[in-house]
């Protein structure tokens, strides 16, 4: 068998088991920080900042099993090239929703000042609108390709 195939069998194995335990340490640092999160947001009133906590909160559970199917051997090409779009855009928003809640405690913080909500707003807008061009360029280069199991 070539030994360059044997090589990307090998390196598909260490990026599963290190996917596998980024979603371990998930996990447990989400049960370190649960109480907490049960105390302080669980009964409050709902505000587009309570959404958007949630959605950074609970999106990365998704995304990470959407990454865990990505490593299966299973999905035909077709398939990897679905989830794997599926996944950068998820990926995407999932660091949108942490932007947001930044964006609003630096607002915050400058006393809800309308100029630096302004700027800050045209901030996001600067960073993001390449950012989402980029996204699609790069999604439309993806492709998966498999191997036979040895």
């Amino acid at each position: 068998m070539d030994s360059s195939l044997i090589e990307a069998f090998r390196n598909s194995r260490i990026v599963a088991n290190a996917d596998l335990a980024a979603i371990a340490l998930q996990v447990y640092d989400y049960f370190l920080t649960l109480q907490l999160e049960v105390r302080w947001m669980w009964n409050t009133i709902w505000t587009p900042v309570k959404v958007s906590y949630f959605l950074m909160r609970y999106l990365p559970f998704v995304t990470m099993t959407m990454i865990s199917v990505v490593d299966s051997p299973r999905l035909t090409p077709e398939e990897c090239l679905r989830f794997n779009n599926a996944y950068a855009y998820m990926v995407t928003i999932d660091i949108a929703f942490s932007e947001v809640i930044l964006t609003l405690r630096t607002w915050a913080s400058w006393r809800r000042d309308g100029r630096i909500g302004i700027a800050l707003i045209l901030f996001v807008l600067c960073i993001w609108v390449p950012a989402l061009v980029n996204l699609q360029y790069v999604v439309d280069s993806l492709a998966c390709e498999f191997y036979a199991s040895p």
